[in-house]
């Protein structure tokens, strides 16, 4: 008796992970050098558009420029570009190569930021309680995605009202104050959520599926809601951060103490938002001087 072939799709496209070689070897490469988790990530998916365009694993570096052109030609951020062209030379690196990809000027300025009322639509759009738990997280605490992404159970104390962040941008560790209208909302998000166990750790946000929360998860998420609130105005996560930042700053935060809860090592850096206190001082000026 004749079997019927089983009908199974056998198309790698399938499998989450990677199984090309040479970006294996790369994140290895990544991985035994000391670059962060994060990091790996992002070079990892950049390289592999990189090879995916070059329609080889081994492009030579006049590829390389030119595919730096496209990009230069595409509406990338600089700092996008800047991303693509490191992740580039560190691949070249791990063969033994030294290329010269020119980095471009990125703006230190704060453009444009959610105002209070639009923080508000932003909320009141989320029905999902675990949604608004992080976005909460990342707004009140002044949060990185990928700060949000690497925290576990451990990290937060309710009792006391404070966030520990492990490994933050450059591996800094820090203590955050949770002010308490996010602590009553990520109350009731434990009472609802169980622990789980993760290669050995509990984070505090998971997926539905059970894997860690991962940012271009998150980025989507912030963007879904920005777009259901109305709001037209550019960027995802990091939005949030700057956002908290400038209503501080409106608000009457002295510069040093938005230093320590924006992490930054330089005052320069956050320096940017005293433009903000800038435009309202003008608007108070024009407001109130009238004869």
């Amino acid at each position: 008796m004749k079997k019927e072939r089983l009908s199974l799709n056998w198309d790698k496209s399938q499998i989450s992970n990677d199984i090309n070689p040479i970006l294996q070897r790369y994140e290895r490469y990544l991985r035994n050098n000391g670059y962060r988790p994060s990091t790996i990530a992002g070079y990892c998916i950049r390289i592999k558009v990189y090879l995916t365009e070059s329609e080889t694993n081994s492009p030579g570096i006049e590829q390389a420029s030119r595919f730096r052109e496209t990009l230069l030609d595409s509406n990338l951020k600089p700092s996008s570009i800047n991303n693509y062209c490191a992740s580039i030379k560190a691949f070249y690196k791990m063969q033994g190569e030294e290329i010269d990809l020119p980095f471009l000027k990125v703006s230190n300025k704060i453009n444009f930021y959610y105002t209070e009322e639009e923080i508000i639509k932003l909320m009141s759009v989320i029905r999902n309680l675990k949604h608004i738990a992080a976005i909460s997280t990342l707004f009140y605490c002044l949060l990185r995605a990928s700060d949000l992404c690497n925290l576990n159970d451990c990290d937060l104390d309710l009792k006391d009202l404070n966030l520990r962040i492990r490994d933050g941008k450059r591996g800094k560790q820090a203590i955050l104050p949770i002010p308490p209208a996010c602590g009553g909302i990520l109350r009731q998000y434990l009472q609802i959520r169980p622990p789980l166990e993760i290669n050995g750790q509990f984070p505090l946000f998971y997926t539905d599926f059970g894997n860690r929360w991962e940012r271009r998860n998150l980025y989507k998420m912030v963007v879904h809601y920005k777009n259901k609130a109305g709001i037209k105005k550019a960027g995802g996560c990091h939005m949030l951060r700057h956002s908290a930042a400038s209503i501080l700053i409106k608000n009457g935060c002295d510069i040093m103490t938005l230093k320590e809860l924006m992490r930054h090592e330089n005052i320069e850096t956050t320096a940017r938002y005293i433009t903000v206190l800038d435009t309202v001082k003008r608007e108070k000026l024009e407001k109130y001087l009238v004869l």
